[in-house]
């Protein structure tokens, strides 16, 4: 095999970048050699693009991943790196250039039998991995069932554990039982967030159709307000105090797994909706637009997952902050904060518009 300065180049219209950046970030996060603009902006600072970009998509790069839309049929520049990619293609004998489409617009030059992704119903993370798997290059590994060994310290897992430092009770115990909690927790659902990251859900028992399609859309939407509503009401300085005791009073382990386990229905019922919404049958014209709505649970889910991991090494520091003697106090702060994705709302809206 011929040896090449990049894995893949990706070719994009900037109108699709927030999309493509994602992608980009993790392809070189799992160290794929990824062309992507803002990562050789030093490198392409006064260069002749026409030539350079040529040679990439002809030559330096092992594939070629064009993101086609309606933005891109029509631009100058993805043009260029359109041809060049497919001058490229007639020489192979093997797939060379692979399509990601973001809309259904054709593309000059694709052929529509070319086999080809659904961006927009998979999503950048799928896109992603399927984009390492074809280049051979090693799949992510999954997040372990346990924390690494030097993020445990003294974090209770087994039941075993916790009933000895529940007996126990050294100091700052209750915040190690609920990081060891809320970490079993989350991870016991991590087949259901396989499912949501992958786009799979089994059908249920429900039609929607598209005369009814936007009261479906706005019951759905209200669901997953009050979803997120609830997974905050659990984090919420006052539900902490209820179970870990206001500063100054001990808590109780009885109210802190309880709290644990709320916390962890509140992220499967988070996972559930949104299964459950890819899960409705529809007509065909109305099938992104619920992938679209199910997509709102992305943040949470992933923010969630981060929560989970941080406050498992956040407690990891007690033990030693305690064993050291010190007299100072361990400032421990976690937050959990969903913002909302301002493009997936946008391509909300306009999808459901379409469909009035």
């Amino acid at each position: 095999m011929p040896e090449f300065e990049f894995d893949v180049a990706l070719s994009f219209a900037g109108e699709d970048r927030v999309f493509v950046e994602r992608v980009a970030n993790i392809l070189r996060d799992n160290r794929v050699r990824v062309f992507y603009d803002e990562f050789e902006v030093l490198t392409l600072w006064g260069l002749d693009l026409y030539t350079f970009l040529d040679d990439v998509y002809r030559h330096k790069s092992r594939y070629a991943v064009v993101f086609a839309s309606e933005n891109y049929s029509r631009k100058m520049w993805t043009s260029h790196e359109r041809r060049s990619a497919q001058a490229r293609a007639l020489q192979e004998k093997d797939s060379y250039l692979l399509p990601v489409r973001l809309d259904d617009s054709s593309v000059p030059g694709l052929r529509p039998t070319i086999g080809y992704i659904d961006g927009t119903a998979r999503g950048p993370e799928a896109v992603a991995k399927l984009i390492i798997a074809k280049i051979g290059a090693p799949t992510p590994a999954p997040e372990p069932t346990e924390p690494p060994e030097d993020r445990l310290l003294g974090v209770p897992l087994t039941p075993e554990e916790k009933q000895s430092i529940i007996s126990t009770r050294p100091r700052g115990w209750e915040y190690l039982l609920l990081a060891g909690g809320i970490w079993q927790g989350v991870q016991e659902l991590e087949p259901k967030r396989l499912d949501h990251e992958l786009r799979y859900a089994r059908a249920c028992d429900r039609y929607i159709t598209r005369d009814g399609i936007r009261t479906f859309s706005q019951q759905a939407i209200d669901q997953f307000t009050n979803l997120v509503a609830k997974v905050m009401n659990v984090v919420r300085k006052e539900s902490q105090d209820w179970a870990l005791g206001a500063a100054g009073s001990p808590g109780d382990p009885t109210r802190i797994n309880h709290l644990t386990k709320r916390f962890a229905s509140a992220y499967e019922e988070l996972l559930d909706w949104a299964a459950d919404v890819r899960g409705t049958a529809c007509p065909e014209e109305c099938r992104r637009l619920l992938e679209l709505i199910a997509r709102f649970a992305d943040e949470p889910v992933e923010k969630i997952n981060e929560f989970a991991r941080q406050i498992v090494a956040e407690a990891g520091r007690i033990p030693e902050h305690v064993a050291s003697g010190t007299d100072e106090v361990l400032s421990i702060t976690l937050e959990l904060r969903f913002d909302g994705d301002p493009d997936l709302v946008a391509e909300f809206g306009r999808e459901l518009d379409r469909l009035d």
